[in-house]
């Protein structure tokens, strides 16, 4: 049955890596059903006596510490933004159990290896037609990249950035196995094609973070080498470690040199330091949420509306994340989930070292062959976490679940070196007569929890699509399918309301329009009553009751808008054309003005040349300074049949 393990554990990691990284929910469910059911065969799978468990310590970090992010995910504040940590903590914890307890000989984590090199090969391909073309080609055809990456390759993912953390990580894992591995020939010439391949990968990412944390990884790697060679070869340790390091030496400049010559890297730069002079600003109010709950945080999913509301002026695009993994999860959880974090890490760092070493001493023992496939694993497995934590410090690629299950594989590796350690390790070890039941027990739990949701995240994909294709009707169909599924999804209520504002502008008739306008009010109502603090449902609400001439209404919307998110331009510019529909042009211009200054202009910039026109006009420009507009201004709205 172990085969029918690495068969759906594949199958699952390939389709996190083929849906976009499992970055929207409706695309990590399949990837996580699949993964339960690599947890569930894991149950039959090996007989308890024939593997060892993983050290004690490891599990029990791990436990505490992915329980606690269950427990802050299941009581945050706005249930739907705390769902993706929630199936991806169990999604993680699930693969870590599988890496520590099943998948725990030399062979089977190189056929893992083997089929990740397989997908970062994909992801390059990917990749190198989006930075030859310099456009934003996506292989899945609905999915569409951000038009400021240009020429950054992101493969088969959204963000380069999420490609590079995922190539950094396979690399330093192959580059293992092909310095010390003791497989064949042909195996770590694969292997080192493989870390070659993610070299490449992590070139045409455009990612300087990148360049500098693989930089890391392999003087990592080095480290670790040296001290094998100074072990085993004391002889010859100079000599050796001379070599490695200008070995290492010379890959790092000629990935530099590589990257200096692209001429389409140099020019490019500018907008890479105009993005990454905004990382510092979404620190800045990371920080100022967590100040709000210092011990325990503010709540899963809570720094999409706290990011908002603690904006700097500068930063006019959403700010979803907050620029760097450690930042958000400290601001989220709290100085208690960081401290079960570091224990975590500490933990199985330890673990990881003390599995060389023993690894080491005993082939010195024993006298036999320097090089160990087990032990080529533990030093790829240990360059590669090492890489992906100092990623960690300005970026949020372990928020994508693809590299987030990766992660946890590396760690379930060093959970549990390999068989022949375990044995020698025993008195520290879970007996794997109990450990063993992890994975199939949390297969179970997340595919009853999957399966169900499932439906209705799928409709409302299609929602989403339908809308930003202006497909209004068949949004509408979508929405109204996915809300009879899950009504506590805020993002389907404002489909639903985004569906029927667009049907009333296009309707003709006033009649229908004032119903397409009711229903869309309605809709946005029950999404704030979900998500009181969503900035969208806010402005769409007051510009729906705008166009149905309940304007007092309207003006409690902005309100709350401004006060969510004070620093965003286009409320100012939705809030200017409420007063300017209502006639009340020096309060509109007012606002125009604002909105302008921090940087919008697609309606402030419409507006204020409607103001000085009507300024242009000698009674109109009287009545105007003494504050009578709104009697020489019809209001456009729509009236009640």
């Amino acid at each position: 049955m172990l085969h029918l393990v690495f068969i759906f554990l594949a199958l699952g990691l390939g389709l996190l890596q083929a849906l976009i990284g499992g970055a929207r929910l409706v695309y990590a469910l399949p990837a996580y059903a699949v993964l339960a059911i690599a947890g569930i065969a894991a149950l039959g799978a090996q007989p308890a006596t024939e593997r060892e468990g993983p050290r004690i310590s490891c599990v029990l970090a791990t436990l505490l510490f992915a329980a606690y992010v269950c427990i802050r995910a299941w009581l945050s504040p706005i249930d739907y933004l705390a769902r993706g940590d929630f199936f991806m903590a169990l999604a993680a914890l699930l693969v870590y159990f599988l890496a520590a307890s099943h998948l725990t000989g030399a062979k089977e984590r190189i056929a893992v290896l083997g089929v990740l090199v397989v997908y970062a090969f994909i992801h390059v391909v990917v990749g190198a037609v989006q930075f030859r073309q310099g456009d934003d080609y996506m292989l899945l055809p609905w999915i569409f990249r951000p038009p400021q990456y240009y020429w950054r390759a992101s493969g088969l993912f959204v963000s380069p950035n999420h490609a590079a953390a995922m190539f950094e990580m396979i690399a330093m894992l192959a580059l293992g196995v092909c310095a010390w591995g003791r497989s064949s020939a042909a195996t770590r010439l694969l292997a080192a094609y493989g870390a070659l391949i993610c070299f490449v990968g992590i070139a045409i990412t455009g990612s300087r973070l990148a360049y500098v944390t693989t930089i890391f990884g392999l003087i990592v790697m080095t480290l670790l080498s040296l001290w094998i060679i100074r072990k085993f070869f004391p002889d010859r340790f100079v000599l050796l470690s001379v070599s490695t390091a200008m070995l290492v030496v010379l890959l790092v400049l000629v990935g530099l040199f590589f990257m200096n010559r692209s001429q389409q890297l140099i020019s490019n730069f500018s907008e890479k330091d105009r993005q990454q002079g905004l990382r510092p600003l979404l620190q800045e109010a990371a920080a100022r949420q967590r100040a709000l709950s210092p011990a325990f945080g503010t709540g899963s999913g809570t720094t999409l509306f706290f990011s908002r509301q603690f904006r700097s002026e500068c930063v006019q695009g959403d700010p979803v994340h907050a620029g760097s993994d450690y930042g958000e999860f400290l601001a989220e959880y709290g100085y208690v989930g960081g401290v079960l974090c570091a224990v975590f890490v500490a933990a199985h760092v330890f673990s990881g070292l003390a599995g060389m070493f023993l690894m080491i001493r005993e082939k010195r023992r024993t006298k036999r062959v320097k090089q160990s496939t087990e032990l080529s694993i533990v030093v790829g497995a240990l360059a590669a976490a090492a890489t992906l934590l100092a990623h960690g410090f300005t970026d949020v690629s372990l928020h994508l679940p693809a590299n987030a299950l990766l992660f946890a594989f590396l760690f379930g590796i060093l959970a549990n070196p390999g068989d022949q350690i375990s044995r020698r390790l025993q008195p520290a070890r879970f007996s794997n007569r109990w450990s063993r039941f992890g994975a199939p027990a949390l297969g179970i739990v997340l595919l009853a929890w999957c399966v169900p949701r499932a439906r209705a995240e799928y409709h409302s994909e299609l929602a989403r699509i339908a809308l930003r294709d202006r497909q209004y009707a068949e949004a509408r169909g979508a929405a109204e399918q996915a809300l009879a599924h899950g009504k506590k999804n805020p993002d389907l209520c404002y489909y639903l309301g985004e569906a029927h504002h667009y049907l009333g502008l296009e309707d003709a008739d006033a009649e229908t329009r004032f119903l397409h306008y009711s229903a869309a009010a309605d809709a946005f109502a029950r999404g704030l009553a979900l998500f009181p603090q969503d900035t969208r449902l806010l402005l769409k609400m007051g510009r729906t009751l705008d166009n149905l001439g309940r304007f007092e209404e309207a003006a409690q919307f902005f309100d709350r808008a401004i006060r969510a998110d004070p620093n965003f331009a286009r409320v100012y510019a939705c809030y200017g054309l409420h007063y300017q529909m209502q006639g009340l042009l020096g309060r509109a211009r007012e606002l125009y003005v604002r909105a302008g200054k921090l940087g919008e202009t697609e309606i402030s910039s419409v507006g204020l040349r409607e103001i000085e026109r009507l300024r242009d006009r000698p009674l109109r420009r009287r009545l105007v300074n003494d504050g009578l507009s709104e009697f020489i201004t019809e209001p456009e709205m729509v009236k009640p049949p």
